[in-house]
């Protein structure tokens, strides 16, 4: 059995951005795989986590429930973050990105600035199996999706372009666009990503976290980036280990490495107290107290 501070150094070596899987026993843990979790609350949660499910729990593979969970909201032209219906870039244009990793081999792939696919994270998980490359962008990778069948798509839907529309029109008040008087905009408007994390019924998951960077322009100052804090959890197992400070540690320390980086934020919920406790504890500071819109967020 590992010592508390051998294995706490073990696992602070992983990396903060993905799940821990381990096999070290520090305790006798029952409560086996599989699992799967997505970076969304109750009311996506629910649909974009069954399909995943569905494989996972029929002994199916993990990639597959993982990339079937994130076609879920790429597929979705109601959800303006990623995928079909996803917010354009400055030009108009629906531009993707995604990333898929295989835990136990590190196997991965990855797909940026993909254009007319509405599922990325597919196009991503054949680079991943289908090429000796980890990352492939723009035409390239358009050319590399046709290939494989994908069928080339406007992506740009109707609510997305009138969203796009309304800050293009807004973004400054020098240029030679204006805001038509009645104001005719779809204002809701979701940004960010989707994150799936699953594991089968052969490992243990003991924590993960999820952040997201964030690339900003300010008027007075040039391109800066932020990192939104999204998400963390510790098995109730392994709680009080300090696993949750050695995450947060590690994301502070990997960030800093980012340039232009201006500041870390996240939500938590104000019964939270330990982990307001621990968020404090590493340097954070409280700004706003509220609540979160959807109450199943955590």
């Amino acid at each position: 059995m590992s010592s508390r501070r051998k294995f706490i150094k073990k696992i602070a070596a992983v990396g903060a951005t993905v799940p821990f899987i381990s096999n070290i026993k520090a305790k006798e843990n029952n409560n086996k795989g599989p699992i799967i979790i997505c970076s969304r609350g109750n009311e996506w949660g629910e649909k974009v986590l069954k399909p995943g499910w569905d494989i996972l729990s029929n002994n199916g593979g993990l990639l597959n429930a993982v990339e079937k969970s994130a076609n879920v909201t790429e597929l979705d032209p109601s959800d303006t973050s990623v995928g079909y219906g996803g917010l354009p870039n400055e030009d108009g244009i629906v531009q993707l990105d995604a990333s898929i990793m295989y835990g136990p081999t590190h196997n991965c792939g990855s797909v940026g600035a993909l254009e007319g696919i509405k599922t990325p994270c597919s196009v991503a998980r054949l680079v991943m199996e289908r090429t000796d490359h980890i990352h492939i962008m723009g035409k390239g990778a358009q050319d590399f999706a046709r290939a494989h069948g994908f069928k080339i798509e406007n992506l740009l839907t109707e609510k997305s372009r009138k969203i796009w529309l309304r800050w293009k029109e807004n973004i400054s008040d020098k240029d030679d666009w204006f805001p038509p008087k009645n104001n005719d905009y779809d204002k809701k408007r979701t940004t960010g990503t989707i994150n799936v994390l699953a594991v089968d019924s052969n490992n243990d998951v003991i924590g993960y976290l999820i952040c997201r960077l964030e690339r900003k322009t300010g008027f007075h100052k040039g391109p800066y980036t932020v990192v939104n804090f999204i998400s963390m959890g510790v098995d109730k197992e392994y709680r009080r280990w300090g696993i949750g400070k050695a995450l947060v540690k590690h994301l502070i320390s990997e960030v800093k490495k980012r340039p232009n980086l201006e500041y870390i934020y996240g939500n938590v919920r104000g019964t939270n107290i330990a982990a307001r406790a621990l968020y404090k504890r590493m340097g954070f500071s409280e700004k706003k107290i509220g609540t979160y819109e959807d109450d199943d967020d955590e």
